[in-house]
């Protein structure tokens, strides 16, 4: 009973243990975790964000339970490797891991470390095939690429931890007296002191509270993301259709020539693509050229896809053109982009959550500062919470900055995967090129009026530019660009054979 209550009504169990044994349990929580979640039907409904929030809550548990003893273990480390250094003959002065030069060179190393990813990433994206430019090579560069562009988004979130961790440090630093971290600071063991300290014991509570704080920037991030995600997967395709002004056509309804034509084409492709057949919607007041996929329900039993095509489309491209376009799209729902873009733009709006809580407590700190008066240790507290303030407005922003880059790079990579994607469901790579050489000509001499969009690709609804990564072409003007010039698409269609 003794064991009961010291466990469920007070801490004092968790906080006993070794970190030893909390470094296993919170690895025992990671496997679980992943475990799980392999374990689960596909079909169950249970998705990997609603899994990791509850596994994410058990490993902060174990983790704030342990800050403590952490502190004490990586000054432990510190040691042994002094120790090691001392004995290969070096000298080893009295230096700390938690001081202003150590957290800059931290800064340092995520800025140089961006920097080798950017270089890095425009290697990866510039590789192109070299071998016999078959449509199955191009297939794997593409997705490839588009592997690198998922794993930025984790080491984005990584270095947004460790900034935030240097900047928050720096900030507390600064506030309290330099001189507190230049004295030798004893062992926490029962030992002789030893040379080199990572953490100072005076300075262990500055250390904690920045890694908390970095902690709690990256848990806000993947809450709101969660949020966004779910928010995100209750939109139907039946209220994208109403937001677009789509019309859906079945084999039931009075169907035009041209409408036929386009059903029996997206049942071709269907069949070649092993996708099960998608409903389907015309843009009836759109004469510009595109398509879209689309879908609702992902990773669940009631999963639908849904493929709009405006009339422009029908209107002017060929039975063989408009396949081209229609594997092109068929190719985003094998793949299953949809799904992924929904995960892409709750991420860019989880980044945006970390600007508006900047924004709001600056706005707030401002609204106070001008009602009352502060002593000299107040307003130090001022200016750390605005400096916390800060570092959640501009990390929010670059993160979200740097986001939409990934975001419009992968997009532009599964546009290339699509059409070649395209061409191995049509057997026919000239189909696509020709609708893209097509576009391309009627864009030279397309002659913009004042009824209609500024180019043939662009759609008349505004309320499209929500979804504009996800059309065939590029349907407004965007400053991230979602999609590769004709030009590229048209040449890798070429090297893939088509005349």
């Amino acid at each position: 009973m003794d064991l009961v209550d010291s466990i469920f009504l007070d801490n004092h169990f968790l906080l006993a243990l070794p970190l030893s044994v909390k470094a296993l349990l919170m690895a025992f929580i990671i496997v679980v975790w992943i475990v799980t979640y392999n374990k689960l039907p596909k079909k169950s409904g249970i998705s990997f964000e609603l899994l990791s929030v509850f596994f994410l809550i058990l490993f902060a548990g174990v983790l704030l339970n342990s800050s403590s003893q952490i502190v004490d273990f990586l000054n432990s480390c510190a040691r042994f490797f002094a120790d090691i250094r001392t004995s290969l003959g070096f000298d080893a002065p009295t230096r700390y891991f938690f001081n202003i030069k150590t957290l800059i060179a931290l800064l340092v190393f995520v800025a140089f470390s961006t920097f080798i990813l950017f270089f890095i990433t425009r290697t990866i994206l510039g590789r192109e095939v070299k071998l016999s430019n078959t449509f199955w090579e191009h297939k794997d560069t593409a997705q490839s690429k588009i592997l690198w562009c998922n794993a930025l988004f984790f080491i984005m979130l990584f270095l947004i931890f460790l900034t935030a961790f240097s900047c928050f440090g720096l900030i507390f630093i600064l506030l309290d007296n330099p001189s507190q971290f230049n004295v030798a600071v004893p062992s926490p063991f029962d030992l002789p002191p030893r040379k080199m300290v990572l953490v100072a014991d005076n300075s262990s509570e500055n250390f904690l509270i920045s890694l908390v704080l970095a902690f709690v920037l990256v848990a806000v991030i993947f809450c709101a993301f969660v949020f966004q995600k779910f928010s995100l997967a209750k939109h139907s395709i039946d209220k994208l259709a109403k937001t677009l002004n789509a019309t859906e056509i079945t084999e039931s309804s009075n169907l035009e020539q041209k409408e036929r034509v386009l059903l029996n084409v997206i049942a071709e492709m269907a069949i070649a693509s092993s996708c099960p057949m998608p409903r389907v919607f015309i843009l009836k007041e759109e004469k510009g050229i595109n398509a879209m996929c689309s879908g609702e329900y992902f990773g669940k039993e009631k999963e639908k896809i849904a493929i709009f095509v405006t009339q422009g489309a029908l209107d002017i491209l060929s039975r063989d053109e408009l396949q081209g376009v229609i594997g092109h799209e068929f190719s985003h729902a094998f793949h299953r982009d949809v799904a992924l873009n929904l995960r892409i733009f709750a991420l860019v709006f989880a980044l945006s959550c970390v600007v508006v809580a900047g924004e709001i407590l600056l706005e707030a700190m401002s609204n106070s500062s001008k009602r009352t008066s502060r002593s000299k240790d107040d307003g130090k507290g001022f200016v750390a919470l605005a400096g916390v303030a800060l570092v959640f407005y501009v990390l929010g922003f670059l993160g979200m900055f740097f986001a939409q880059i990934i975001q419009a790079a992968i997009s532009r990579q599964k546009e290339f995967l699509a059409d070649a994607s395209s061409t191995q469901y049509t057997r026919n790579p000239q189909g696509i090129k020709s609708a893209l050489q097509k576009i391309a000509q009627v864009s030279s001499t397309y002659q913009a009026s004042e009824d209609s969009p500024k180019k043939p690709t662009y759609l008349t609804n505004p309320k499209a530019s929500s979804c504009a990564h996800m059309f065939f072409l590029p349907c407004r003007a965007m400053i991230f660009a979602t999609h590769p010039p004709l030009e590229q698409r048209i040449l890798r269609l070429e090297q893939m054979g088509a005349k």
